[in-house]
């Protein structure tokens, strides 16, 4: 077997026979090389990373096959990222490998795809413009508007796996907006600012049916706030609460009328009662489709999403409150899974071929971080539309 220095790209897994068959299928080639290692071969994961200068991670659920890829990383001196969208294994990966990536100056980026990408950078954009134009920030509102697309078999199984391997303790822990915040090194605990109890109850989750004033449109608890929000919180927390240490990020989907918005918040508090229960996680396991079940050809060429941002601030001169709208949105692919491969495949081409365009911060990062505008400029190239608006639309 040729060794993973030898080639440009290598496609690593567990199986080299569906290896060759992937690379004999979309005739790659034969820069691209091969490289036969399972997640748990600590040594063979080793040698991979040592060899390597960027591996990105696509196999879930991470908190099964994730962390010794991580572990081979840092050990052997090579920058990562992944799609996970799963925020108990991002609290592992900060809690064991943060510091010794950070010294070794090895970034380690999760949600990559997109869990958490447009909600990151969406924010990263807002705050930045609302800076730019001497406003002070106060909030960002994500509002998930419109998409087409399917939830993969692996987001399925690692949401069911996400109350089934964690504690009834573990889970309230993560309820906090702060779960994936930077600890306190003296008593390890998560740290989060100091705010005042209505400004502490802003930035927990929503769950309620709701009416955005901004956008006019009845909104829905958006499935996605368990783990963005917690991003985007990450992104504030460890660039020196560059946002504020006041900030509030949330999200919300629109829906198209309030008996829609009712319907969806009310299905959604059931499945997190079901979720809960042994019995129904058992059930909902059989009725999902295999791993190797994906969308069908017309979502993957047909798919798209479309989100809308408000930025709320105070206006530096006259003392007046303001805003700022933004948009994203891409076509022309799965947001799950096409749309994921382009944000994670241009993360990955940041970490190889840009890094000194990208800020020189090292550790466990959000992709804000550790990209900052370039990785945004690489998505807008690529058909992923990152938008500051006048108006409202």
């Amino acid at each position: 077997m040729s060794t993973a220095k030898s080639f440009d790209i290598v496609v690593y897994g567990a199986d080299k026979r569906g290896l060759e068959e992937v690379r004999a299928k979309f005739n790659l080639p034969e820069k691209v090389g091969i490289f036969a290692v399972g997640s748990h071969d600590k040594e063979g994961l080793l040698q991979l990373a040592s060899q390597t200068k960027v591996i990105l991670d696509t196999a879930g659920p991470f908190a099964v096959v994730g962390l010794g890829i991580v572990e081979a990383c840092v050990a052997g001196g090579c920058h990562y990222c992944d799609i996970t969208g799963e925020p108990t294994y991002v609290r592992h990966v900060i809690d064991n490998f943060h510091a010794e990536a950070q010294r070794k100056q090895l970034k380690i980026v999760n949600c990559c795809g997109f869990d958490c990408i447009p909600a990151d950078l969406g924010t990263h954009m807002m705050v930045e413009t609302m800076k730019e134009r001497h406003i002070t920030p106060k909030s960002v509102v994500f509002l998930a508007d419109e998409s087409k697309g399917s939830a993969s078999v692996g987001t399925l199984t690692s949401i069911l796996m996400l109350f089934e391997k964690n504690s009834i303790g573990e889970l309230l822990r993560m309820l906090s907006p702060f779960y994936l915040n930077p600890r306190d090194e003296r008593t390890s605990t998560v740290l989060s600012p100091k705010l005042p109890w209505l400004s502490f109850f802003r930035k927990l989750d929503s769950y309620h049916l709701g009416y955005d004033r901004h956008v006019k449109r009845w909104t829905a608890p958006y499935i996605m706030q368990a783990i963005d929000t917690r991003i985007v919180n990450r992104s504030n927390a460890i660039s020196g609460w560059s946002y504020g240490e006041s900030f509030v990020y949330y999200e919300r989907m629109i829906a198209k009328n309030f008996f829609i918005a009712a319907l969806v918040t009310f299905a959604l508090a059931i499945v997190d009662v079901l979720l809960l229960l042994p019995p129904a996680r058992m059930i909902l396991k059989m009725l999902l489709p295999r791993l190797d079940r994906g969308p069908n050809q017309d979502l993957l060429d047909n798919g798209y999403f479309g989100m809308k941002l408000v930025g709320l601030g105070t206006d530096q001169q006259t003392g007046k409150d303001t805003k700022i709208f933004g948009s994203i949105f891409a076509e022309h692919g799965d947001p799950g899974y096409r749309q994921t491969a382009k944000m994670v495949t241009e993360a990955a081409l940041c970490l190889a071929k840009n890094p000194t365009h990208s800020p020189q911060v090292y550790g466990v990062l959000t992709p804000s971080v550790a990209f900052g505008k370039t990785l945004r400029d690489r998505l807008f190239e690529r058909g992923i539309e990152f938008r500051v608006e006048e108006e409202a639309n």
